[in-house]
């Protein structure tokens, strides 16, 4: 019986994921962990691809095009996200970790698509008024001088009186009318 020896690849963790219910056109992502391992000779492991039997499971982190690359006994955190297009469940579907590890890694993902929630608006319409304001008043003084120093007419002023402020019409709605002398 022979023993295989060098690099693996393992999912740390559970090797089936369930997104669970995920609304149309989000994204859920979840964090997988790869991990080289093996005993003796372990080496470095090149992960040349990662990809879904589903097209609403995708990579979405770290950046690709790969090659990554995993050192001897050391993890590489990947996160696939779903976005379900359409409503309903996705079903078993493989995600594949193609690597020059001396085994094929692939792992379940499943996930439910949910129907987004409709919203209706109901816009109702308010009007207001504002009232219509005659310009301010302007006070001018005026005086009159004499040429000769006995006798100055004292300063008058001239008065504008306070204008008034009349409402716009507007439908039930009541604005008070206020007179000013």
């Amino acid at each position: 019986m022979a023993t295989l020896s060098g690099a693996f690849l393992i999912v740390v963790g559970s090797p089936s994921i369930n997104f669970g219910d995920v609304q149309v056109g989000d994204t859920q992502p979840w964090d997988v962990i790869l991990k080289n391992t093996g005993q003796p000779n372990v080496r470095t492991i090149t992960v040349s691809s990662i990809t879904s039997s589903h097209p609403d499971f995708h990579l979405f982190s770290p950046p690709i095009p790969p090659p990554r690359q995993i050192l001897p006994n050391d993890i590489l955190r990947i996160t696939i996200a779903y976005s379900p297009t359409s409503p309903g469940p996705t079903g078993d579907v493989i995600v594949t970790v193609v690597s020059d590890a001396i085994n094929q890694l692939s792992f379940v993902v499943q996930g439910n698509g949910v129907p987004a929630p409709t919203h209706t608006s109901t816009l109702t319409a308010t009007s207001t008024a504002t009232p219509s304001v005659s310009p301010t008043p302007t006070y001018t003084p005026t005086s009159t001088a004499s040429a000769t120093p006995t006798a100055t007419a004292p300063p008058t002023t001239t008065h504008t009186p306070t204008p008034t402020v009349t409402p716009l019409p507007t439908p039930n709605v009541f604005l008070p009318l206020i007179i000013r002398d």
